[in-house]
């Protein structure tokens, strides 16, 4: 909707068709992979949305952007928006 703002995602307002799936796996030694953690269980948090959908692009940023700032790792090898100070943060070498 027109004029809606960055809160309305925070209050639940939006609109998501899709799947959200969650799966746990053992820790990762690699280290570009999104389970390189420093704990022995890793979780996943895998969301899609239909293409097209209106408010997509900003539903998606402000899932990642909460992720990442609860310390989640975007898989390397798909879609994502960190900044350069981000990656060498998230999957230093």
């Amino acid at each position: 909707m027109p004029g809606r703002g960055h809160d309305d995602l925070r209050t639940g307002r939006h609109r998501h068709a899709g799947y959200i799936a969650v799966r746990f796996t053992r820790r990762s030694r690699a280290l570009l992979s999104m389970h390189n953690v420093n704990h022995d269980v890793a979780c996943s948090i895998e969301i899609t949305s239909l293409k097209g959908l209106q408010d997509n692009d900003r539903w998606m940023r402000w899932i990642e952007r909460t992720a990442v700032g609860l310390g989640g790792r975007p898989h390397w090898g798909q879609q994502h928006n960190l900044t350069a100070a981000e990656v060498a943060r998230l999957y230093p070498f």
